[in-house]
């Protein structure tokens, strides 16, 4: 009985510990998307709270690519990182793109993530350096993000899951791990899969699905 109490005490603590491991993980990337939408509405003070944080915040394009703040705002940073690496971003959005039920979290959490993800994958690339994104809705009931990337190392699967070729793979899987969870909280999934020397992330979510 008393083996049983003491189980279920370390795993409640062991779920804590993921949990609050997963905000760390997301919680600069949250900022550095309030910096991005602050500085593109001239909030000079959110930025240099930000920056005094040592939050830093580029100087971005103000691309219009939904109209969706938060979108915008998380594909511009990406944007003028992809410029600074030399890395061919293409990204395009569907008009009308039903993002209404998602939080806004999650979608900084979600998108910069695999963003995230596949930039770095491909600026390991010494050519063709390149990322793919689309944004589009499937049958008016599905948010479909694609992001498609270059690579130079072939990452290994096991199962449905990829052995990231970072150095810190203790983080890399957080972060996945908090995609993985999101997707299953809007009822959706994440897949990913390798062709034609293109690594194919796909992430669909269901707009109909209570995130209660």
């Amino acid at each position: 009985m008393k083996s049983d109490m003491e189980r279920k005490h370390y795993d409640s603590i062991e779920k804590n510990n993921r949990e609050h491991m997963s905000y760390l993980h997301d919680i600069e990337r949250y900022l550095r998307t309030i910096g991005t939408l602050a500085q593109t509405e001239n909030n000079t003070k959110v930025v240099l709270l930000l920056e005094e944080m040592n939050i830093q915040i580029q100087n971005i394009s103000k691309n219009i690519y939904s109209n969706n703040s938060i979108l915008n705002s998380i594909f511009n940073e990406r944007v003028s990182q992809c410029h600074i690496e030399k890395i061919s971003f293409d990204v395009y959005i569907e008009p009308n793109l039903k993002t209404d039920l998602i939080d806004d979290l999650d979608l900084i959490s979600m998108i910069g993530n695999l963003l995230d993800n596949a930039i770095e994958a491909t600026s390991k690339c010494k050519d063709n350096r390149s990322v793919y994104v689309r944004m589009f809705m499937a049958n008016e009931k599905f948010l479909v993000l694609r992001i498609e990337n270059t690579y130079s190392i072939k990452p290994k699967k096991f199962g449905n899951s990829f052995i990231t070729v970072k150095s810190d793979r203790k983080n890399h899987g957080i972060g996945i791990n908090r995609v993985n969870q999101l997707a299953d909280k809007y009822g959706g999934f994440l897949q990913t899969e390798m062709k034609d020397n293109i690594f194919i992330t796909s992430l669909i979510l269901s707009i109909n699905c209570s995130n209660s």
